[in-house]
């Protein structure tokens, strides 16, 4: 399981409004995953440490946060969005490339 660990709410700023994000999906009430969405510099954004819970993968939970993240990112004026991620992650590859990503 992937844990980002903030020591303080100051170490999440960089995902507060006006320029940032914190997106959470549940299933039924219960956390299966998030991403985050914070400016990188005027105009570009990333997108940061999308992750769903092994036992809500294969639900389109991961591509829901992601659509949301890419529509919030215009709303708010970016006009680029990065992310980064393994090759080995397949799944997550494929559904990046499939939203525009390269």
């Amino acid at each position: 399981m992937n844990i980002i660990h903030a020591t303080t709410l100051d170490d999440f700023r960089i995902y507060a409004p006006p320029k940032g994000r914190l997106f959470l999906v549940s299933d039924d009430g219960n956390a299966a995953g998030c991403v985050g969405l914070a400016e990188l510099e005027p105009g570009i954004c990333e997108l940061k440490h999308p992750y769903v819970r092994s036992k809500f993968r294969g639900k389109k939970l991961g591509r829901k946060l992601v659509e949301t993240a890419i529509q919030e990112a215009r709303s708010i004026g970016y006009t680029q969005m990065r992310l980064s991620t393994r090759e080995m992650l397949k799944a997550a590859t494929s559904l990046y490339r499939s939203l525009g990503f390269k």
